[in-house]
């Protein structure tokens, strides 16, 4: 508590596909993501990148409280494509989305020990 705890979505930045033949054209489709975390209710925050072990803080939250709490992360993936190395061009539509289940999260206090030496 009053530490911050770090997250890792698990997945990838982006994805890119290997080129590939459409009627005689090269195609690459790439898509990036971002990430809209859950850490308690009321409080939703959104992330460019999708985050990891210590020492990598960039997906982070301070819980101010001990308990137990349901993390929910959804990921939004956007695409685009170059055709014969022309573009970008985005795909139309809307984002596709994935939600995990929640994650239970336990939050303890920590306690500092002053140790002479």
């Amino acid at each position: 508590m009053n530490l911050p705890t770090l997250f890792a979505s698990g997945e990838p930045k982006s994805l890119r596909t290997d080129p590939f033949d459409v009627l005689g054209f090269t195609v690459v489709v790439t898509a990036r993501a971002r990430w809209e975390w859950s850490f308690e209710p009321g409080v939703r925050e959104t992330f460019g990148e999708p985050g990891g072990a210590y020492p990598d803080d960039s997906v982070a939250h301070t819980y101010v409280s001990a308990g137990v709490r349901r993390v929910g992360l959804t990921t939004f993936w956007r695409a685009q494509f170059t055709v014969n190395g022309d573009g970008p061009f985005a795909v139309p539509g809307p984002e596709l989305s994935k939600t995990a289940a929640p994650l239970v999260v336990p939050v303890r206090e920590a306690r500092s020990v002053l140790v002479g030496g």
